[in-house]
């Protein structure tokens, strides 16, 4: 047991109980992503039951003081309100397809649950760290479970085919974009994890250097995973967020301007060039067909923005994108060119084909809301790398999200929600302890003369 202040004794169950929160988040979104990203009907529906039986958990294991709903009372009720606009598709003829507005509810319902339970964890001190370590570490699990896959059958996933993308690594879902972006965020994640475990000289010296080699291994093996994706955005996105991250970290750029850090850079560069020549062939050859998939992105947009425009209020509903995509195909060019298409390939257009205008601001404030909690409560005069490395890799989920269909994989919502939530509960916890020591202050000299007695 551990003493702690007030006479207060911490058994080691506490200590245990929090960790097992975090363990289990990390195990929710590594379990979405193995189901194939969640992505379809039944799997999105099962996954959100499992997000909102895991926040009943987090709530039970943490007992989130009552401070906290204060200050995230303003992303609550924008968060319920988007809700609310969702619930109003019901009525009649507001959806094109109104028995999906329940399960759009359900799983707006599950987004919500997690985004508190990241919070709850991310409310805890040090405990946002822990979560990321073993997001990063079965994030490795999971990669490797991909490759095992693909040397088994490349033609499927858990026996289930993968169409024109056979010849793509797409992990353990069927879309090989997605699966670029979940690799980014975790070598993102494993540099983040990496450069805060450098100034640490932790006890354990032995759990350490296991922690920092599973860091590294997230941030090498998932850059690999995702440059034999073949997903072009992903892999120039992720090697700008890599060099950022790395770039803006005072103790990496003293060590890398020496001899050693130097030779590990050519060593790294020299890694890179042989990984392109030997496994890269298929991004090598996407690279090539950039300008003419470029002009059929652009088409694609033009005419899912037409339709946003028909119905710019309301939309057309939740998850009613592939009902509308084939009711809207006039024309056998149109035909050819959509009818396998199950996102609009940009989450503007997403959001606005799901519930029009006002569901694009109510979503968007939300987001902007907990983005302003978290970069006020920062601390500019203290590092925090592995805090940049989750806003960047927060930014990259969203910068492949406006050209893919990321956002629109349940199990990438998931895991974009967790990396929002995460830091937003730590702000949260800074909120309330600045308005506690404010709250300790005496009053001013002239408040107590002034003060009746």
């Amino acid at each position: 047991m551990e003493r702690m202040g007030d006479g207060q004794v911490k058994t080691e169950w506490g200590s245990t109980r929090t960790r097992a929160a975090a363990i289990l988040l990390a195990g929710l979104l590594t379990a979405e992503q193995l189901a194939l990203g969640a992505n379809g009907p039944l799997l999105a529906i099962l996954a959100a039951g499992a997000q909102i039986a895991l926040a009943i958990a987090v709530l039970i294991l943490l007992a989130p003081p009552a401070a906290f709903w204060r200050p995230a009372a303003p992303v609550l009720i924008l968060a319920l309100a988007t809700i609310g606009w969702i619930a109003l598709h019901a009525l009649p003829g507001r959806a094109i397809a109104p028995d999906l507005v329940a399960p759009g509810l359900v799983r707006a319902i599950g987004l919500l649950a997690l985004l508190l339970a990241a919070a709850w964890i991310g409310y805890r001190r040090g405990l946002m760290r822990i979560a990321i370590g073993w997001i990063v570490l079965f994030g490795l699990v999971q990669i490797a479970t991909g490759l095992i896959l693909r040397g088994i059958d490349p033609g499927h996933v858990w026996g289930v085919d993968k169409g024109i993308l056979a010849d793509r690594f797409t992990g353990t879902s069927l879309n090989a974009n997605a699966s670029a972006c979940l690799f980014g965020v975790i070598a993102l994640l494993g540099l983040g994890r990496w450069l805060t475990l450098m100034r640490e000289s932790g006890e354990d010296r032995d759990s350490g250097i296991v922690a920092r080699i599973a860091a590294l291994l997230g941030l090498t093996m998932g850059t690999g995973a995702c440059f034999i994706t073949g997903s072009r955005t992903a892999l120039l996105l992720l090697i700008a967020g890599l060099a950022f991250v790395a770039g803006r970290d005072p103790l990496l750029r003293r060590r890398l301007l020496r001899p050693r850090g130097l030779a590990m850079l050519a060593v790294a560069g020299f890694v890179l060039v042989m990984l392109a020549l030997t496994i890269g062939d298929v991004t090598l050859e996407r690279m090539a067909m950039t300008t003419t998939d470029a002009v059929t992105r652009v088409e694609i947009w033009r005419h899912y923005a037409a339709l946003a425009q028909r119905s710019w209020l309301w939309g057309y509903g939740p998850l009613s994108f592939d009902e509308v995509n084939l009711m809207s195909l006039r024309t056998a060019a149109q035909a050819s060119l959509l009818w396998y298409v199950h996102s609009a390939h940009n989450q503007i257009l997403s959001l606005l084909l799901g519930g029009g205008v006002p569901y694009l601001v109510l979503v968007t404030a939300t987001m902007a809301a907990i983005l302003l909690a978290i970069h006020r409560q920062r601390d500019p005069k203290r590092a925090d790398p592995l805090l940049r490395a989750m806003m960047v890799a927060t930014a990259f989920v969203l910068a492949c999200a406006m050209v893919d269909i990321t956002l629109d994989v349940p199990a990438m919502a998931a895991l974009q929600v967790v990396l929002l939530g995460l830091p937003w509960g730590r702000a949260v916890r800074r909120m309330v302890d600045l308005r506690r020591s404010a709250e300790r202050l005496p009053p001013p000299t002239g408040a107590a003369l002034h003060s009746p007695r």
